[in-house]
């Protein structure tokens, strides 16, 4: 993805957008007394997002790398799992550089670990150490590191620039997932 903005650009990119959205905030509050503000206001974001938005070629690249990670996985373990883009990926509304959300999906494991903070800490962590020792992969990424937060991820950099924020669901549902294709369909 040699076309990857550099972070302080799409930083730039997403205060303006940000201030475009401020702006509509404030037009709804005066009570659309200013309709024709609105409606340039709205034409702005339209435009702004069609020259902004991610290429088909971006978004090929990013299911690629998704798949190679599923792949990966599936060469050193026998897990039953999917692995799914979330996110403004797959809401189709990501923009020129943004990075992939992924989901890797084991239903099956929470039988085996106390709660889902435990799961995920140790299927991420698994993961972490095939990317790092798989011949196959690991020299085409920067770094793996394991974030903690409140929804752990493992950060994954690929020396061609695509950054990717893997988390983990044991639950049987994946209502992230299920958000993003709700939001695609009113998206799009």
């Amino acid at each position: 993805m040699g076309s990857l903005s550099s972070k302080p650009e799409l930083w730039r990119k997403r205060k303006q957008l940000w201030g475009a959205f401020c702006r509509v905030g404030l037009l709804l509050s005066r009570r659309f007394a200013y309709g024709e503000d609105l409606r340039d206001l709205s034409q702005e974001i339209d435009n702004y997002y069609l020259a902004n938005r991610e290429t088909p070629k971006d978004y090929e690249e990013k299911m690629s790398s998704m798949h190679e990670i599923g792949r990966i996985i599936k060469k050193h373990k026998k897990w039953k799992f999917k692995v799914f883009p979330s996110g403004s990926t797959m809401t189709g509304l990501a923009s020129k550089g943004s990075d992939l959300d992924l989901t890797v999906w084991i239903p099956y494991a929470r039988k085996y670990y106390a709660n889902e903070s435990e799961a995920a800490f140790d299927i991420l962590r698994n993961i972490r150490h095939i990317l790092f020792t798989d011949e196959e992969i690991n020299y085409k990424l920067e770094s793996v590191l394991y974030v903690e937060a409140k929804v752990p991820v493992l950060r994954i950099k690929w020396k061609k620039g695509l950054e990717i924020d893997m988390s983990c669901s044991t639950e049987a549902n994946v209502s992230g997932i299920q958000n993003s294709y709700l939001i695609r369909g009113f998206a799009l």
